[in-house]
């Protein structure tokens, strides 16, 4: 009974909080494009506590990072293919957080055409937030053509809004 309460608990403060983030204004308009992605997998309970943002060219190099994410995980779920020859990965870790509602979103991803720009989001939850203590990991992989351009991960903190 404990159990299902504290589950409860925690989903009532995910559907509590709604996320808000300071607008900004570029003043330098560039020829940007959006190229075509595909979020593979994401979540909150990976296995990698440290923030870090990775090109994956291999698919041996894939594997295992798919495995160390999934380590907490059990059975630890199969690995998508993907044509290494045309594709991408990016893998994306938001790093620790102390609460059920830490997060991580991937905003946007554009390039002109020298540069690859993913724009990721850390959630931290703001004042009068409920929120479960769990630490949470979360991570992203993001299948993409692949590109020529130098790739510019911005990562950007957003605080949820509870009130």
């Amino acid at each position: 009974m404990k159990h299902i309460f504290f589950i409860l608990i925690v989903l009532s403060s995910f559907m509590a909080c709604r996320t808000t983030q300071k607008a900004t204004t570029s003043t330098n308009m560039k020829n940007t494009s959006s190229p075509k992605w595909e979020m593979l997998a994401q979540g909150a309970n990976g296995g990698i506590a440290e923030q870090k943002q990775l090109v994956i060219k291999s698919e041996a190099e894939f594997k295992t990072l798919w495995d160390d994410t999934y380590s907490r995980q059990m059975p630890v779920p199969e690995c998508p293919a993907v044509d290494f020859s045309t594709h991408w990965i990016l893998a994306c870790y938001r790093g620790a957080g102390s609460s059920a509602c830490h997060g991580m979103k991937i905003s946007d991803i554009s390039s002109d055409g020298k540069n690859l720009t993913v724009n990721i989001s850390r959630i931290s939850p703001g004042k009068g937030c409920m929120c479960g203590e769990v630490m949470t990991y979360a991570f992203a992989f993001i299948k993409i053509a692949r590109f020529s351009e130098q790739p510019n991960f911005v990562v950007k903190e957003e605080t949820r809004d509870c009130n």
